[in-house]
């Protein structure tokens, strides 16, 4: 079954052929596709090279660096991000491994995946209150899942939110569903929504540790919440 969640913002898409369609614009445009790799100590940097037609695999360049390709074959599975057209894609892809560029005369090497089976599209078009150390606020998600976790929420708005997770060794993939995430605003009482993550990225913080942030969208948010969130932000920038 085909699940699709959209807001004014973000979506992610599960169809192919909506996947098809958004690889093959991104290979047009030549724009660059990154994956962060050793919890975001290593950038391999590469470009669509092919994009099959039955969906069944997509190829990349290979990187100028040695060791980001070595680093990404070792992977069972990557996420891929580029920035196309205002909107940031995020995407996994399965199975890397060295292949010929396809309709390439010169068959040079490249790296071919799993065509992926999730991708996500990311732009923000609401106010968003970005929060500092004192209006900090928590978010505890996932909360009736097996393994909850903390996070630091670092802005907020009626379409989603960016969360920031300490533990660098932590990677949310796009379209995971968080259930019955806990956010607590100063001032208002906690509320209760499922998140869906959109991208995530590594993050270098103060004194050099490394941490994830991740940008989430609301899944079906009610209005009295959507008001809440709306008061908060003009009371964070008043």
């Amino acid at each position: 079954m085909v699940i699709e969640s959209q807001a004014a913002g973000a979506s992610v898409s599960r169809s192919k052929e909506e996947i098809l369609l958004a690889l093959r614009s991104l290979l047009q445009s030549g724009e660059k596709v990154v994956s962060f790799l050793q919890y975001g100590e290593l950038l391999f940097e590469s470009r669509l090279a092919h994009v099959d037609p039955g969906a069944q695999h997509i190829t990349l360049e290979l990187s100028p660096s040695e060791a980001a390709n070595k680093a990404l074959l070792a992977q069972s599975r990557c996420i891929l991000c580029a920035w196309f057209d205002g909107w940031r894609l995020e995407f996994v892809a399965a199975s890397p491994r060295l292949a010929p560029t396809p309709n390439s005369p010169s068959r040079a090497p490249a790296i071919r995946l799993d065509f992926p089976k999730v991708l996500s599209r990311w732009k923000r078009v609401h106010e968003r209150a970005a929060l500092g150390q004192g209006n900090a606020l928590l978010c505890v998600a996932d909360s009736e899942g097996t393994l909850p976790f903390e996070g630091q929420v670092m802005d907020i708005s009626r379409e989603g939110l960016g969360f920031l997770i300490h533990a660098g060794g932590t990677t949310l993939e796009p379209g995971t569903l968080l259930k019955s995430c806990i956010i607590e605003m100063p001032g208002y009482p906690p509320y209760e929504a499922d998140l869906e993550v959109c991208y995530s990225q590594h993050v270098v913080l103060a004194g050099g540790a490394r941490g994830v942030r991740s940008g989430c969208r609301f899944v079906e948010l009610n209005d009295r919440v959507r008001e809440l969130i709306d008061n908060y932000v003009r009371s964070i920038g008043a």
